[in-house]
């Protein structure tokens, strides 16, 4: 005579409940590192946009300033500001020469126009220094955002001012 041998209830839910546990990865852990990657993603576009701000701000600090001695031969001011600040990008990690630096009138009917630094015309007017770069050229993976691009804009008013030494 054949006698159904009788489980313990724990016993059948742990017969049922084998492989359970790697479908729940598979299913979850996808989402978990594409949540993990976007925030690095933001993270690292939150930096750079952080980077191009500091930059366009010194940059723009030392626009108003009397740096009148520190221009090379040939070079204008704008010339210098824009070269300076793509360089304080390339010392802060970035490819500053794959950085678009515009500085522009900030206001009144010359909006958006070229400022030129050098124009006596321009003292005391405001100023627009735009910094630009391609999201391809500084995303851990560019091509997610590749035709995005990070934009930084700091506006200023053209007053000179010198250093006092001693």
């Amino acid at each position: 005579m054949y006698r159904k041998r009788l489980l313990p209830q724990s016993a059948c839910r742990d017969e049922f409940r084998n492989g359970t546990a790697t479908v729940e990865l598979a299913v979850v852990l996808p989402i978990f590192v594409t949540i993990l990657l976007g925030i690095a993603e933001m993270s690292r576009g939150l930096d750079v946009s952080e980077r191009l701000a500091s930059a366009a701000r010194q940059g723009g600090r030392e626009a108003a300033s009397d740096i009148s001695q520190q221009i090379p031969k040939g070079w204008t001011i704008n010339q210098k500001v824009t070269k300076d600040i793509q360089n304080m990008l390339t010392a802060s990690g970035l490819d500053g020469s794959k950085v678009d630096v515009k500085i522009t009138h900030a206001d009144g009917g010359t909006e958006g126009a070229t400022f030129n630094f050098e124009d006596p015309d321009n003292y005391l007017k405001y100023y627009r220094i735009t910094a630009t770069v391609d999201y391809s050229d500084v995303g851990l993976f560019p091509s997610i955002l590749k035709d995005k691009k990070l934009v930084s804009s700091v506006v200023f008013r053209l007053g000179r001012t010198t250093s006092l030494s001693n």
